[in-house]
């Protein structure tokens, strides 16, 4: 609605900031077969809120190291046991403090070697297959997402549905993983996911993209051409801004939404990161 994001039927200017683990201090322990730690959870929440910040951007998968469960041929055969009564248990936190959260599904750290020393231990053969044989995202879709949106996919704390953090790190031509991919892989499984969402939730769909020059990647019909799925668009974008890496040319603090127009589609850019 204008420059308003309409939450739970409530019109929210949104501030806040990213949690993206805590269970362990592992990429995407918060969901899969381990508890949340939910007084840490809430901790952020209550200080977040203490400085007035409403929303947070919660990663969930990152780089499926232990959600969702991912076999030797890239399919997905199932989420974690704890995963959606973790996530249930975090919105009912949030939204206990009046906090919305921004649900991000995967991220570059899929094939991300460095990972796996620092900060989890996944199977990189897997995930590659997992993005690259189109058949695959069929199976998270059906094995995945749909079970979490059935349990939690219209709660009133999220935000939405948030399909990568910045995927150009792992598409050739953009990226910095040791392993890069083409881009059709990802806009096929953005497109998939968001028509997923679309279909089985009343949420918005979005995707948190590294830099400006990028946003074509995302244009409605680049979308529909790689995955076939007429209603797989995203509603707005989270534009990532770094002044130290991009300048201020692509600055959202220094140009209006008019300047991404026809980078991407007449729709609302927010500040992801």
């Amino acid at each position: 609605d204008g420059n308003w994001l309409v939450i739970d039927g409530k019109k929210r200017f949104l501030q806040g900031m990213n949690i993206a683990w805590i269970t362990n201090n592992t990429f995407g322990n918060d969901v899969g077969d381990a508890k949340i730690n939910i007084n840490m959870f809430t901790s952020h929440i209550k200080k977040i809120r203490k400085v007035g910040g409403n929303a947070v951007r919660w990663w969930l998968h990152t780089d499926a190291s232990h959600c969702p469960k991912i076999d030797a041929s890239g399919a997905v055969t199932g989420i974690g046991k704890r995963t959606i009564s973790n996530m249930k248990q975090a919105l009912d936190t949030a939204h206990a403090y009046g906090v919305v959260i921004s649900m991000c599904l995967f991220s570059f750290d899929l094939l991300q070697k460095g990972t796996k020393s620092s900060y989890s231990d996944y199977n990189f053969d897997n995930n590659l297959k997992f993005l690259t044989v189109p058949e695959n995202i069929d199976t998270y879709l059906e094995k995945g997402l749909k079970p979490i949106l059935e349990g939690v996919g219209d709660h009133p704390a999220i935000m939405c549905w948030e399909v990568f953090n910045e995927p150009e790190g792992m598409i050739e031509g953009h990226g910095w993983t040791p392993t890069k991919i083409d881009a059709k892989h990802v806009q096929r499984i953005t497109n998939k996911i968001a028509g997923c969402v679309h279909d089985h939730s009343n949420k918005m769909v979005s995707t948190g993209v590294h830099c400006a020059d990028d946003l074509a990647l995302y244009k409605d019909a680049a979308l529909k051409a790689a995955g076939g799925v007429a209603n797989g668009t995203l509603d707005f974008i989270q534009l990532h801004y770094y002044p130290e890496w991009f300048g201020q040319d692509h600055s959202p603090l220094h140009n209006p939404k008019s300047f991404w127009k026809d980078k991407w589609e007449d729709r609302p850019v927010l500040i992801g990161e």
